[in-house]
C-alpha cells in the first residue's frame, strides 16, 4: 500500500508539470525525472508515428517537425497498418511519415543532428543556464498549459497559470513550444536568461507539401 502511494504521488507530480524552481519542496533530481517522464508520455498519448527523414528514423516526439520548413520538403509519404509494420517492424505501430528533403546532401543521421542543432559538442554548450519566460497570445494574454520541449535533453515542461516557466537546459538547445490550437515555435537557448514568447493562433493559409498515404 505504501509503495502504491509514492506512485500516486508521483504520478500526480509529473501530471501537474511542476517546472524546476517553482515548488521549492521538490528535488532537482526529482524535477528532472519528472520532466523526462513527461516528454516520455507525451510521446506514448500521442502515439506518434516514426519520423523518417531522407532514410533515418527519428523515434522521437512529433515536435520534431517544428523544426522543418515546409520549403525545405520535397514530399512526404506515410505509411500506415501493415504496410508500416511491414517495412519498419514494431516501430511503426502507429505509422510512419517517411520525410524526403530537398537537399540531398543531407545524407546522414549526423548531418541532420547538426543541421536542426541536436547536437551539442563544444564547451560552452554544456553550461548549464537556467532559463525562464512569459508565454502570451498575440493580445498579451498570458497562456497556461503550453508545453516546452527541450528536444536535446528529451524533457518537456508546461507554463503554469500567469504563462510563466523555469527550467533548466544548455546553449544551444532546441526548445519547441507547443499547444493544440496555436503555431508552434522553435527557439535555440542562447546566453539570454529570459525568452518570452508569443504564440499565435493556427492559420490555415499555410502551404503543405505533398503528401502520399499508403495503406
Amino acid at each position: 500500500m505504501k509503495n502504491l502511494k509514492q506512485f500516486l504521488l508521483f504520478l500526480i507530480l509529473v501530471n501537474s508539470c511542476v517546472t524546476f524552481g517553482q515548488d521549492k519542496n521538490l528535488t532537482e533530481e526529482t524535477q528532472k525525472a519528472a520532466s523526462k517522464k513527461l516528454y516520455h508520455d507525451l510521446n506514448e498519448n500521442e502515439k506518434n508515428p516514426l519520423v523518417v527523414i531522407n532514410g533515418f528514423s527519428f523515434e522521437s516526439s512529433m515536435a520534431f517537425l517544428n523544426l522543418i520548413n515546409p520549403n525545405e520538403i520535397e514530399k512526404i509519404d506515410v505509411l500506415k497498418d501493415a504496410s508500416a509494420t511491414a517495412a519498419y517492424g514494431d516501430k511503426g505501430k502507429n505509422g510512419v511519415l517517411i520525410i524526403t528533403l530537398k537537399d540531398k546532401e543531407i545524407n546522414s543521421q549526423r548531418k541532420l543532428n547538426k543541421l536542426y542543432s541536436l547536437e551539442n559538442n563544444d564547451n560552452e554548450s554544456k553550461k548549464e543556464i537556467i532559463i525562464s519566460g512569459i508565454i502570451t497570445n498575440t493580445e498579451n494574454k498570458p497562456i497556461s498549459k503550453v508545453v516546452i520541449s527541450d528536444l536535446n535533453a528529451k524533457e518537456s515542461y508546461k507554463s503554469d497559470s500567469k504563462g510563466s516557466y523555469t527550467f533548466k537546459a544548455h546553449r544551444n538547445d532546441v526548445l519547441v513550444y507547443f499547444l493544440e490550437g496555436f503555431e508552434s515555435k522553435k527557439m535555440v537557448v542562447k546566453k539570454e536568461p529570459e525568452i518570452n514568447i508569443v504564440l499565435k493562433k493556427l492559420s490555415n493559409s499555410d502551404t503543405e507539401p505533398e503528401i502520399k498515404i499508403k495503406k
